[in-house]
């Protein structure tokens, strides 16, 4: 594996390791797609979905600075059709 040796982190004993995985999946993932999004200071952004990588990357925007976000969540009803609520 290429960087096998270079890139895991040694994290502190005692919190359990479920903890931790965000610091390895979600917090980069997120952090790399508010990147592509190139979000001036004070802009706006929309998320849509608020799953794991959704709700982070909204925190991620906000905390660099967007000025405004929009968000999308899907909600599937009963009958299989799915239904898009918007927070302002």
């Amino acid at each position: 594996m290429p960087f096998g040796n270079t890139l895991p982190i040694k994290v502190p004993h005692g919190p359990p390791d479920e903890r931790f995985v965000y610091l390895s999946d979600v917090l980069p993932t997120a952090w790399q797609a508010v990147q592509y999004a190139d979000i001036p200071p004070g802009g706006s952004v929309a998320v849509i979905g608020l799953g794991p990588i959704g709700d982070m990357s909204a925190r991620i925007a906000m905390h660099q600075g967007a000025g405004q976000e929009a968000y999308a969540t899907f909600q599937k009803k009963q009958d299989g059709a799915v239904k898009i609520l918007f927070q302002p």
